[in-house]
């Protein structure tokens, strides 16, 4: 990745992915209007996810063709970057905030916020 993208990442100057106001990831928010520091954590990691798969399709296409598991080495750069600059993230924020980081790319970020304020709508 260039050095200049990266440290814009890490800034958050390229960011166009946003979720609507929702308990979307961890089902631990209390009231989906107000969600919580750890559902906001998770979200911010997975945006953080979708924007290093933009700038590292070949990771991209190495977790389809080989179906890496979320803790492959192959993936400790995609993780570092979606827990920057943050610490404390737990293994199951990690497993799962890397799952859903490769579906919403793999879907596209539009279709992905569809699917899961549908299935939001749905539950409640």
């Amino acid at each position: 990745m260039n050095e200049q993208k990266k440290i814009r990442i890490m800034n958050n100057e390229t960011n166009n992915y946003k979720y609507p106001v929702g308990d979307f990831l961890s089902g631990f928010s209390d009231d989906s209007n107000n969600p919580c520091d750890y559902e906001l954590e998770c979200q911010r990691m997975v945006i953080r996810g979708v924007q290093y798969l933009d700038d590292n399709q070949e990771l991209v296409d190495k977790i389809a063709n080989e179906k890496l598991g979320v803790y492959d080495e192959a993936l400790k750069p995609m993780i570092e970057h979606m827990c920057y600059p943050e610490d404390g993230q737990t293994g199951a924020m990690v497993g799962h905030t890397v799952k859903v980081a490769y579906h919403a790319k793999k879907l596209g970020w539009d279709e992905y916020i569809k699917k899961i304020t549908e299935v939001t709508n749905e539950q409640q």
